[in-house]
């Protein structure tokens, strides 16, 4: 495309030529020089030089959003074809008098020694998030047997089921802690939280830096590790589990 811009109040014209690929991953830029006859040779190639200093970075930085696209659809597209354990994280406010619960897709044990630890990922901001950071850092993570898929989709959808825990189909008794544990669970887990990670901020986490950075619009769906100790195994069944496997809930041998 041409340029038609000014240096010093002196008209110059440049092209500037784009070239993506079909995948629009790789891209070639190319400036040409300046028109014959043009005579401001020098000040249009002081304004072509400028050009490639101002938009050599953002077709950098466009081409880096390009290959992230194209990394989260593979990841996505791989995560699909492995079956995940669906577990509702579940907890009551400081006052005793609110429960939450979401459906979490990320859970996954990490470690049995010389403590066993577990960890899932909350979107952020996020009543349940909020309870456990704020309010109470305990909780019950009750891995959900084979006939809750209903449950997962309750708990996974607060703008349909904003209040959840007065659903009369859905059956809890609470712990010591005062923390609801489901019922007809393949299994229930009474935790500690331990940290508190957020995943929007690279240098934060690769210790290069000691503040936590903002989170920005342009983020995006932003979340945070929550990484807990396991204090007790609350019940335990001989069910078959539930598993989200390519979009879907299922379990085992169907």
């Amino acid at each position: 495309m041409w340029l038609q811009l000014s240096i010093d109040n002196v008209p110059c014209t440049c092209v500037y030529h784009l070239a993506f690929s079909t995948s629009g991953a790789n891209y070639q830029s190319q400036m040409n020089d300046p028109r014959p006859g043009d005579p401001n040779l020098l000040k249009t190639s002081m304004l072509v030089a400028a050009v490639r200093r101002h938009v050599a970075p953002r077709l950098s930085h466009e081409r880096f959003l390009s290959t992230e696209v194209d990394l989260k659809s593979k990841l996505r597209s791989l995560l699909r074809d492995t079956a995940q354990p669906v577990a509702v994280v579940t907890s009551t406010s400081s006052s005793g008098s609110a429960f939450h619960g979401a459906t979490l897709s990320s859970f996954t044990s990490v470690a049995f020694d010389p403590y066993p630890i577990i960890s899932f990922a909350l979107r952020t901001p996020s009543r349940m998030a909020d309870s456990l950071t704020r309010e109470s850092p305990n909780m019950v993570v009750n891995l959900l047997s084979a006939d809750q898929a209903s449950v997962a989709v309750t708990f996974s959808r607060p703008d349909l089921h904003p209040q959840p825990f007065n659903d009369a189909s859905l059956g809890y008794a609470l712990n010591k802690e005062g923390n609801p544990v489901l019922k007809g669970v393949l299994g229930a887990l009474n935790c500690q939280l331990l940290s508190v990670l957020p995943l929007h901020d690279l240098e934060y986490l690769q210790g290069t830096k000691e503040t936590v950075g903002e989170v920005h619009k342009d983020m995006g769906v932003v979340s945070r590790l929550f990484l807990a100790r396991v204090m007790k195994v609350e019940q335990e069944s001989d069910q078959h589990p539930l598993i989200y496997h390519r979009r879907a809930y299922t379990s085992v041998g169907k």
